[in-house]
């Protein structure tokens, strides 16, 4: 990860801001070890007021703006913060998978794993990966579909190296 990106920057702005999100999409994967490339980043945050303003306040650090103005932002379950580059934002307390599954933020939040770029100084939360498997699954794309197969894998074999 190049810690010149101005979407990281945004992330460690919000990380030490307290902002309350989840880095979801194939950035996650990728710091699962799947072998997949994204330059886009997608976030899962916390759709309380407080936490969406201190998101806000850290992106606009690096010159990136919701697309939404912030007075309408809790009428909206999606909104980017963009310039000429753009982080996605999904603000829903839950998401829900076709076949019924369901993970709810708070709880994805409380079994988050914070992976670590010390080079960078980086800490970015990701959810775990039964989590981030249900997040994968709502769009139902073909991509999302290979991500899901190559996480249950990765998901498989820890498993099977904490012999359980």
């Amino acid at each position: 990860m190049d810690p010149a990106d101005p979407e990281l920057e945004v992330l460690r702005r919000a990380y030490d801001a307290g902002v309350r999100f989840l880095l979801i999409g194939r950035q996650a994967c990728m710091l699962y070890g799947l072998p997949v490339l994204s330059f886009d980043y997608d976030l899962w945050v916390a759709p309380d007021p407080e936490n969406l303003n201190r998101l806000v306040a850290a992106a606009r650090e690096v010159e990136l703006t919701p697309s939404v103005p912030v007075d309408r932002l809790r009428e909206t379950g999606f909104f980017r913060l963009e310039n000429d580059r753009h982080i996605d934002v999904h603000k829903v307390a839950f998401f829900t998978a076709p076949d019924g599954a369901r993970v709810v933020f708070d709880e994805a939040w409380a079994r988050r794993v914070e992976m670590r770029d010390d080079p960078a100084g980086l800490v970015i939360p990701v959810p775990a990966i039964e989590d981030l498997i249900v997040t994968k699954l709502v769009g139902r794309r073909k991509k999302d579909l290979e991500d899901v197969k190559a996480l249950r894998v990765v998901l498989e074999l820890r498993r099977q190296g904490s012999g359980g």
